[in-house]
């Protein structure tokens, strides 16, 4: 189905165990491979992208069944995109932030825990990615 994902809802209300979001920014941890995006990128860009994903978050979460999980992620090294809206997202639902650490790091992967994400830090093969697992607390 091709569809805003921010219409789902209306269709798949707490049908599905796993959701993925990842979700449209300014793609700000891609610049070493992609550096025209420093041009590219407008300080307005972050806020009208940050409210797009709070409205994904929402709706991801609507159509996520009780226990379910759902990934949230971004190429992007804002905070108002990271933790900021997490942290919100937090606030604001019964959900449990899944810590990620330990397996991440099982495979090698360096990054920085925020309370609310990892911050993957790049090497040789890849870029900076954002990634928070939140699990919808059973009502």
């Amino acid at each position: 189905i091709l569809m805003d994902a921010r219409e789902a809802p209306r269709f798949f209300e707490e049908k599905f165990d796993r959701v993925l979001l990842d979700v449209p920014c300014t793609s700000l941890a891609t610049v070493r491979k992609n550096p025209d995006v420093l041009l590219r990128v407008k300080p307005e860009d972050v806020k009208r992208l940050s409210s797009l994903q709070r409205e994904l978050l929402e709706a991801g979460w609507k159509v996520l069944k009780d226990g379910g999980i759902m990934l949230y992620g971004t190429c992007t090294l804002t905070p108002q995109a990271n933790t900021e809206n997490v942290r919100w997202f937090v606030e604001n639902h019964d959900v449990e932030v899944v810590d990620l650490r330990s397996r991440l790091e099982s495979f090698g992967v360096d990054g920085i825990w925020d309370g609310y994400g990892f911050l993957i830090l790049p090497d040789e093969e890849t870029t900076e990615f954002y990634v928070s697992v939140l699990r919808k607390v059973r009502r």
